[in-house]
């Protein structure tokens, strides 16, 4: 039997999925501002440690952003900086802990999971 990976490539359309492909409502000229806000919701509403490029893929798919995996990295490294999401060790997560990764082991790769005050600004940036 031949399965289609997805029953359409346009965006805008449904896929096999379920998941419509979003179009970039905004032709690329997202503020800064809102490009942060972008991020910080969706891993809000994920709420799963994720690591940077499927983060970004997520949010091409989901959001239809137009922005690049380099801007994604570095809102996520601003995001950290101001305690709104952690690193953690992606090693940990296989044993089921989330533990974050010292400040010593910067340069180490990891996932991205929203912190508590990260919930409480995406909250407040949705105005809930």
């Amino acid at each position: 039997m031949n399965h289609m990976a997805s029953d359409s490539t346009s965006r805008g359309e449904e896929s096999i999925t379920g998941i419509t492909n979003k179009t970039a409502g905004d032709g690329g000229d997202m503020p800064p501002e809102e490009r942060r806000n972008v991020v910080l919701e969706f891993m809000a509403e994920h709420g799963i440690a994720l690591p940077p490029k499927a983060i970004f893929r997520g949010l091409k798919i989901e959001r239809g952003i137009t922005f690049s995996y380099r801007t994604v990295q570095t809102i996520l490294s601003e995001l950290e900086d101001q305690g709104l999401v952690a690193r953690v060790d992606k090693e940990s997560l296989d044993e089921g802990n989330i533990q974050p990764i010292p400040e010593d082991e910067a340069g180490k790769r990891a996932y991205y999971m929203i912190t508590m005050d990260g919930r409480r600004e995406a909250g407040a940036s949705n105005g809930d």
